[in-house]
């Protein structure tokens, strides 16, 4: 595909080239414009989000650069997600209502709104629901849900307070286990 000011600077041009036609004559050219090139000139300037294949493959891909077991980078790097770490932290049930959680915008890294699921936290950072009673809400019924799950030992989970701390990454043996990793690295390897 184009780059994101490419296609915004085709955007332009389709509707300076259909300015003064009729509707019927646009749509037309519209349809041409799809055939030739494969782009739809409505399209986003800045898509919202990569697909879930792409997300996956570019984190592999930097799994394989980090050095070691890419298999064991693979999970970390997944582990380490912003959803996933909202879900370990218990502020959510499932890791679908933890994407939610981030997606709109509950969740603050280091005191700053970050509403992007696939934020890739780090050692050190804080990790807390926002202080709105909405988001307190979300986060404090699903605590009382999730009352008999723990959080690993990599992170640190002050529930009273709403918050938590990513204190390192999490090692090998704290990664899940029951992922067969040799298939996803022959899929992604391939």
């Amino acid at each position: 595909g184009l780059w994101p000011h490419m296609r915004a600077s085709r955007h332009v041009e389709f509707v300076l080239k259909n300015r003064g036609l009729t509707l019927q004559q646009r749509r037309q050219r519209a349809i041409d414009l799809l055939a030739i090139t494969g782009l739809d000139p409505r399209a986003r300037a800045y898509p919202a989000e990569r697909s879930g294949g792409e997300q996956q493959r570019l984190a592999f891909a930097r799994a394989k650069r980090m050095g070691g077991v890419a298999g064991d980078n693979f999970l970390r790097i997944l582990e380490t997600r912003l959803d996933n770490v909202v879900f370990r932290l218990g502020f959510a049930n499932s890791r679908a209502a933890a994407r939610q959680l981030v997606a709109h915008g509950h969740i603050r890294i280091n005191g700053h709104k970050v509403d992007v699921a696939s934020y890739a936290t780090s050692p050190g950072e804080k990790i807390e629901v926002r202080d709105r009673t909405s988001s307190k809400q979300l986060a404090t019924r699903a605590i009382e849900e999730g009352q008999g799950r723990a959080a690993p030992a990599w992170l640190v989970t002050l529930t009273d307070q709403l918050k938590g701390q990513m204190v390192r990454e999490p090692a090998k043996e704290e990664l899940p286990r029951d992922i067969n990793v040799q298939i996803i690295v022959e899929f992604y390897s391939r």
